[in-house]
């Protein structure tokens, strides 16, 4: 083949790389819903430290200014979550309901606790009648907000719950009580760009491991776990139930054996064995909250620990412009294969094609988000 004909050939091979680029593969969705939180399914190497462990949100009908996020690592054995042992300080709002002397003695039962975003609401600033500050000890988590969502949130923070390192739990907030303001999360989200970005590391696991899958669940069983909402502190996706409460009572003590007249009541439960029930008070209410799943879709994650280095074509397990040449050689200029094809697919689309090299030069030259090698 003449110098020329090489040299057309390549500059074909890079025209084709360069139109792939422009109209890459639309990335995958995670089902159609007002709102989307899901962990983004990812590959990492045995003893990689530092593994981004990406959470995609798409979000089609409200502006968000607050999350709460609770990840659980089902295979502990295999990667544990990034945590390092730190104090935290929590401050709690209250605002008196029922004062005895007006501004000067609440009342016991007179404290509701208020949040931030009642402190900032519209209206202006609420001064709390009383502060108080929590002292904790804990597992911090090492989470990455760059290039997120909320990377300019005021504050975010991780922290491991229990067993250190199995779990993460991220609470998220767009603005606290210090100015300046910040916006929350717009819509429309399509899940393209992360939302957060957690850290891990891979423990170093033998190659004869054959089960090397660790599923990342989002905990949304109830609200403490998980929750989302707006700019004005409302719960997105959240379905208020009203809870009626019947309150039983047996009187001890009657005004005479033949009075219908109680002197003493003593409450006792509804369902009580033997116990008479001389009265019955209907109905006590209070309000519970659950999610609407028919809103809000939750959907856990994956990380497959590999045999080998996720991007690496010709085996020397760095990723770097060689990979990108012995792939194109391979696929147009008739060149050897790769030294392993499932180290190729960086895309996870099922096949090795021009989007996995227009992915590598993506992550290499880009910025672009890094090889994950899933199928």
């Amino acid at each position: 083949m003449s110098f020329k004909l090489e040299t057309r050939k390549w500059i074909c091979v890079v025209s084709l790389v360069l139109l792939a680029g422009m109209f890459g593969a639309v990335p995958k969705t995670a089902g159609f819903a007002d709102l989307v939180v899901q962990v983004g399914d990812t590959t990492a190497s045995p003893g990689e430290q530092n593994s981004v462990i990406s959470i995609y949100m798409t979000n089609w009908a409200d502006t968000i200014a607050g999350y709460e996020l609770w990840l659980v690592l089902n295979r502990p054995d295999l990667i544990e979550f990034q945590t390092s042992w730190d104090t935290l300080y929590d401050s709690s709002y209250w605002r008196c309901t029922l004062w005895v002397q007006q501004d000067v003695v609440c009342d016991e039962d007179g404290w509701m606790e208020i949040t931030d975003s009642v402190l900032m609401d519209t209206l202006g600033v609420v001064v709390p009648d009383s502060i108080g500050v929590n002292i904790t000890e804990a597992f911090v988590g090492n989470h990455d907000a760059s290039g997120t969502l909320c990377q300019n949130w005021q504050y975010i923070r991780s922290s491991s719950i229990g067993d250190f390192g199995n779990n993460l739990k991220i609470v998220a907030q767009a603005n606290t009580l210090v100015p300046p303001y910040t916006p929350g999360i717009g819509y429309p989200q399509l899940g393209e760009t992360p939302v957060i970005k957690v850290l891990a590391d891979v423990f170093d696991i033998p190659d004869w491991w054959e089960d090397r899958t660790v599923q990342i669940n989002i905990q949304a069983d109830n609200l403490d776990n998980f929750s989302v909402s707006d700019e004005d502190g409302n719960a997105i996706g959240v379905i208020t139930d009203t809870i009626f409460d019947s309150t039983c009572w047996t009187c001890t003590y009657w005004v005479d054996p033949e009075s219908t007249i109680c002197w003493e009541y003593a409450s006792v439960g509804c369902d009580s064995i033997g116990v008479s029930i001389d009265s019955v008070w209907c109905c006590d209410t209070g309000l519970t909250g659950h999610l609407d799943t028919s809103v809000v879709h939750v959907f856990s994650g994956e990380l497959r620990v590999l045999n080998g280095v996720c991007g690496d074509a010709n085996g020397d397990e760095v990723v770097n412009i060689f990979d990108i040449t012995r792939i194109i050689s391979w696929l147009y200029l008739q060149g050897p294969p790769p030294v392993d094809l499932n180290m190729c697919d960086v895309n996870s689309d099922g096949t090795v094609n021009i989007f996995d090299i227009t992915y590598i030069i993506s992550f290499l030259y880009l910025q672009g988000p890094a090889p994950n090698c899933i199928t």
